[in-house]
């Protein structure tokens, strides 16, 4: 697992981003971070610990998953899409081996 250094956007040159990159450190740049850090994750998140991550904050963001219909909708889209791209991915190794 890579570790991902992140930072403030042109916080620092391309030379440095160049070097971590080299190093197997994946930069990421955000607008408003609160201070750069280095972060190493830990454990594996299971796909079902995902999904439910993911409607938690639904609902924390709209107190219940009856509200944010635009955003609920969005969210059901993207899942479908990755559900039918990993089963895309599964009949393409079936049809190699």
């Amino acid at each position: 697992m890579a570790d991902v250094f992140l930072c403030r956007t042109g916080s620092i040159d391309a030379r440095s981003k160049s070097q971590l990159r080299k190093a197997g450190v994946i930069v990421v740049e955000a607008d408003n971070p609160a201070d750069c850090q280095f972060i190493r994750a830990s454990s594996l998140v299971s796909g079902d610990d995902m999904l439910w991550a993911a409607m938690d904050a639904l609902k924390r963001e709209f107190g219940s998953y009856n509200k944010g219909e635009k955003q609920r909708e969005q969210f059901t889209l993207n899942i479908f899409k990755l559900i039918d791209a990993a089963r895309t991915a599964d009949q393409g190794r079936s049809a190699d081996a």
